[in-house]
């Protein structure tokens, strides 16, 4: 997927968390957000690295996010989310859960 085609439905920047993923339009409960892309890597490989960009798949798996074109990297754990990761075909699609 390219991520250059979020580049304008997208802004990054400074959140009470440090960098955050912003939409800067709105985006409707049950849409797809964004895909979190990266290297697939397996567990020991990602143990070796120890990324902080790193996105479980399986329990084989992982993406290595560090790449400055996944804007997904920027997403910020929330205790009410606004989206979900769901794994289909061994890539993670970002969804919104509710109303962005």
């Amino acid at each position: 997927m390219n991520q250059k085609n979020n580049l304008k439905k997208f802004k990054v920047k400074r959140s009470s968390a440090g960098l955050g993923l912003f939409a800067t339009e709105s985006i409707a409960k049950g849409d797809f957000v964004i895909e979190y892309t990266g290297e697939k890597i397996t567990h020991s490989v990602a143990n070796e690295r120890r990324g902080k960009y790193l996105f479980t798949l399986n329990s084989r798996y992982v993406i290595d996010g560090r790449g400055r074109e996944n804007l997904a990297r920027y997403i910020n754990h929330s205790c009410k989310p606004n989206c979900e990761a769901v794994i289909d075909k061994g890539r993670a699609k970002i969804n919104a859960v509710r109303d962005i």
